[in-house]
């Protein structure tokens, strides 16, 4: 029988999960937006060409996250499913359960959105530039993208793909940032009007719903930016040859 601190927590934690629920859902409804918009407006493939198909993939990473969510909310806050499943016989090892679910969601969130964001810039860093070569590091190839579109190396766009990076790398070492440079242990950088300021060696908590949301809209920004340029909107066809031989 849980007590009544216990009862107050668990409804503060599903208004919390249904709250973040929406913000992914309603961000989500964005992309399918923007999707259709494109859909009616060319005859691009709607299922392999990479400019809508970044959309399909995003759309892709939120549907079963917000599914998890959703799961959580019904079964596993409550600790409903770690009593039956795992005959858990204490308030502790229940909730201990429920919040490596949540951390174990959010890190595949995180992990499958920088996989697809990476993989998009590198396609489309070689189709604005064919001397451009996609095999270096990803920062190099999304500097030279944002030069070549003239967008603001200063901008949330920039700055989203900063902090999904940085947030990212900590998943490497469990939490901790350990910056990579040999000549700058710790960095800082300004996203939405915030500062957010990584320093070796020691954990963060930036990896937020509300972060990780204000990302996947900026991204969506800069799927909009690179669709316009003339030498991306104008092909016939843009398909990823990797991807689909």
């Amino acid at each position: 029988m849980k007590n009544i601190q216990q009862i107050e927590y668990i409804e503060s934690q599903k208004e919390l999960l249904t709250n973040h629920s929406a913000l992914l859902e309603s961000t989500r409804g964005q992309v399918k937006l923007y999707m259709h918009k494109l859909i009616s407006m060319h005859s691009w493939d709607i299922d392999k060409d990479i400019r809508i198909n970044i959309l399909h993939q995003i759309d892709g990473i939120l549907i079963p996250h917000v599914m998890n969510l959703l799961f959580n909310i019904q079964q596993v806050v409550n600790h409903s499913f770690q009593i039956q499943h795992f005959k858990t016989d204490t308030f502790k090892d229940a909730d201990r359960i429920y919040h490596a679910y949540i951390k174990f969601n959010k890190n595949g969130l995180i992990y499958n959105l920088s996989a697809i964001v990476e993989r998009y810039l590198r396609i489309i860093a070689k189709e604005l530039d064919s001397t451009i070569d996609i095999s270096k590091g990803i920062f190099d190839i999304r500097k030279k993208i944002f030069e070549i579109v003239c967008i603001s190396k200063t901008g949330n766009e920039w700055n989203a793909l900063n902090l999904l990076t940085a947030i990212r790398n900590t998943i490497h070492n469990n939490g901790i940032y350990v910056n990579p440079s040999l000549t700058k242990l710790d960095d800082s950088f300004s996203y939405r009007n915030s500062i957010y300021s990584f320093v070796n060696n020691t954990p963060h908590n930036y990896a937020t719903y509300e972060n990780l949301n204000d990302i996947i809209n900026d991204i969506l920004s800069l799927v909009k930016i690179i669709n316009n340029n003339q030498v991306i909107v104008t092909k016939e066809s843009f398909i990823d040859d990797c991807i689909y031989l």
